[in-house]
């Protein structure tokens, strides 16, 4: 399988890592073109990474990836915390509850589908 990168974020700050306290999340999703253009798709997630690499206390402390399947539907995002307390500020942020809600309203379902430590 072939891949192209959309967009990623890139911290500002260096990366601080401790050893079983980050994970990755890998979610797909499989665009449907009834919902919009894949142009809008990307302009929302370019959007949700500018907000994350804006945000004062989340800047450097979240990755966030972007692939695209060659010729297909498909997308992975990949989303790397830094620390938990990273992760629980993102999911407070109501730019990240507006980001999830139309990734879900323009995905044909849209999946979890790892985590790694």
């Amino acid at each position: 399988m072939s891949a192209v990168i959309v967009r990623h974020s890139s911290p500002r700050r260096p990366r601080r890592r401790r050893v079983g306290t980050h994970e990755t999340l890998l979610i797909r999703y499989k665009f449907d073109p009834t919902t919009g253009t894949v142009e809008e798709w990307h302009r929302q997630v370019a959007a949700f990474i500018s907000a994350l690499e804006a945000d004062p206390e989340l800047a450097g402390r979240i990755s966030y990836r972007c692939l695209k399947v060659r010729d297909g539907r498909d997308y992975y995002h990949l989303a790397e915390p830094m620390d938990e307390e990273a992760a629980k500020l993102l999911q407070q942020r109501d730019w990240f509850k507006r980001y999830t809600r139309r990734r879900s309203a323009s995905a044909a379902a849209p999946s979890r589908c790892c985590r790694s430590r």
